[in-house]
C-alpha cells in the first residue's frame, strides 16, 4: 500500500513534466498565429550567417548578446528556416521557465504557491506574445527563473549539492 507520504513525492515529481507539457501544448498551438514580423525577420536573416560573422555583427551593431543567435544559428541547420522551425526553440524555452517559476516558488512558499506562480506565468498576455517569437526572450527568461531558484537553492542550503 502506498502511504500518502509517497503519493505526495510522486505527484510532486510529476507537476515539474506536466507544467512543461501544458505550457508547449498551449503555446504550441497559437505558435503560427502571427507571421514572422518585427524583428524576427532580422534574427533569422542574421542566424544563417557564420559564427563569426553573428559575434563580429553582436561586437558592433546589434546590443543583443550573441548566444541566443548562435542557438537559433544550429537550430536553423537541423529544423530549417520555417516559422514552426524557427519559433520552436524559444518556445522550448518558454516552457521551461514556468517550471523554474514553480520549483522557486515552491521553494520560497509550497507547492500550491509554485502552482499557481506558474500558472500566472503561462496566462501572461505579455510573456504569450513575446514568449514565442524568435528573439532571445524566452532564454533571458528562462535564465532568469533558473538562476533566481539555484540561488535560492544556495542561500537555503550552501553545504548541499545542487
Amino acid at each position: 500500500m502506498i502511504t500518502d507520504q509517497k503519493r505526495s513525492f510522486k505527484i510532486e515529481a510529476f507537476l515539474p513534466w506536466l507544467i512543461f507539457a501544458v505550457a508547449f501544448a498551449w503555446r504550441s498551438s497559437f505558435i503560427s498565429i502571427r507571421d514572422i514580423s518585427l524583428d524576427e525577420p532580422f534574427t533569422i536573416f542574421h542566424a544563417q550567417k557564420s559564427i563569426r560573422e553573428i559575434l563580429k555583427m553582436t561586437l558592433t551593431t546589434d546590443s543583443t548578446p550573441p548566444f541566443f543567435m548562435i542557438l537559433l544559428h544550429f537550430w536553423i541547420k537541423l529544423f530549417g528556416i520555417g516559422q514552426f522551425a524557427v519559433r520552436s526553440l524559444p518556445l522550448i524555452f518558454n516552457s521551461l521557465t514556468p517550471v523554474f517559476i514553480y520549483l522557486l516558488g515552491k521553494k520560497l512558499s509550497n507547492t500550491w504557491g509554485g502552482l499557481i506562480s506558474a500558472f500566472m506565468f503561462i496566462i501572461s498576455y505579455y510573456q504569450f506574445y513575446f514568449g514565442t517569437e524568435a528573439r532571445a526572450y524566452p532564454l533571458l527568461w528562462c535564465a532568469t527563473a533558473s538562476s533566481m531558484y539555484y540561488l535560492f537553492s544556495v542561500l537555503k542550503d550552501p553545504d548541499s549539492d545542487h
